[in-house]
Order: C-alpha cells, then structure tokens, then sequence
C-alpha cells in the first residue's frame, strides 16, 4: 500500500473517531438500567450495522445481570507491539444522573494496527463516577478488518467495566493492558 494512502487513512480514523454524539439522550431517564431499555439503548448507539450487537449485549447481561451504570461515547486505538487508546463518552447513572467522562490506556501484545469507532461501556459494582477513576486492568483481543465488533472484561477489586466495541480499522491480535477513567482528557497515555 502506498505510504500517502496509509498515512491518510490513519489520518482519517484517528480524526474521526471523536464526533459528535447527536444521538443520545437529552435527558437522562432514571431506571433505564433494565435489560431491555440497556439493550435498545446499546443499539441505537452502536447501530444495527451488524446482527451480533443484541447478542453480544444480551451475553454480557445474562452473565452479569443489568449494569449499574453505561457509558456511551467514541474511541480510537492503534498498536505496534505496544499500543494506546483514548475515548470521550457521557456516563449514565442509575439516579439519573450524566456527565462527560474521558478515558486511556496503554496496552502490550502481538497487536497491530489502528481502530476507531463507537464504544458501549457496561459497568458493574459503581454507585458514582468517582469510583471510576482509577486503572481496570484485562486481555483483549481483536479483528478489524475494515470493520468489526469486540467486547472485554476489565476489572479492579469489585468493580468491573466492559467495552463493546464497534468500529473502523485494520486491527488484529491480543493483548495485555489497562482502561483508566478519568475527569479530564490527557494525553500521556499511562500517567
């Protein structure tokens, strides 16, 4: 592949990846943390671009129950061995309650290439968004080609946040790393 072509197309990932978020809720709907509502809402989020978003969402709820709270927003990673991802998205509490929340992550692995796109984030054993601001560690793995769906489990003591991931990309492999919430965007992609 000419290097322009590639150099572009990295471009055009990465830039687009944080847009506008036009599709979600004005106003946060207090109770919405029932299956099907979580369900209705992961699909209008992620689209109905592939068949597997019900099934991967409906797994993750009949393994872990209804979430405690969601998150709905946009990411972009890319790796060579070692890698990084950031995302922006707004937090939906059970109370009610919303907020922007910002996230990164460094990760090492046999990963490579680039991805960006839509992320639903179920999380369980959280009563607020400050006891999200720490790093979940976890194993990932990954197929983009051209586009593709993922889900992983990362964990910190009783808390535990999964990523589906619908996105854009040339991406492929596993590996090791951490999610780490935080108030404010950085940047640095570990400190």
């Amino acid at each position: 592949m000419n290097k322009k072509i590639f150099s572009f197309f990295i471009f055009f990932l990465l830039a687009g990846c944080i847009t506008q978020r036009e599709n979600q809720p004005s106003q946060p709907i207090i109770g919405q943390h029932e299956p099907d509502t979580v369900l209705q809402e992961a699909e209008r989020w992620l689209g109905q671009a592939t068949m597997n978003t019900a099934d991967v969402i409906n797994g993750i709820i009949s393994n872990q129950g209804p979430p405690d709270a969601y998150i709905m927003g946009e990411e972009a990673a890319a790796s060579l061995g070692a890698g990084v991802r950031y995302g922006v998205g707004d937090i939906y509490l059970k109370d009610g309650t919303s907020q922007e929340i910002y996230w990164r992550g460094p990760s090492i692995g046999v990963d490579v290439g680039i991805n960006a796109g839509r992320v639903f984030i179920l999380i369980y054993g959280a009563n607020n968004v400050t006891q999200l601001y720490q790093r979940f560690g976890g194993i990932e793995g990954s197929l983009f080609i051209v586009g593709g769906i993922s889900h992983a489990y990362h964990q910190n003591g009783d808390i535990t946040v999964v990523p589906v991931r619908l996105g854009v990309g040339l991406r492929s492999g596993a590996n090791i790393g951490f999610l780490e919430f935080l108030p404010e965007p950085s940047r640095n992609p570990v400190f």
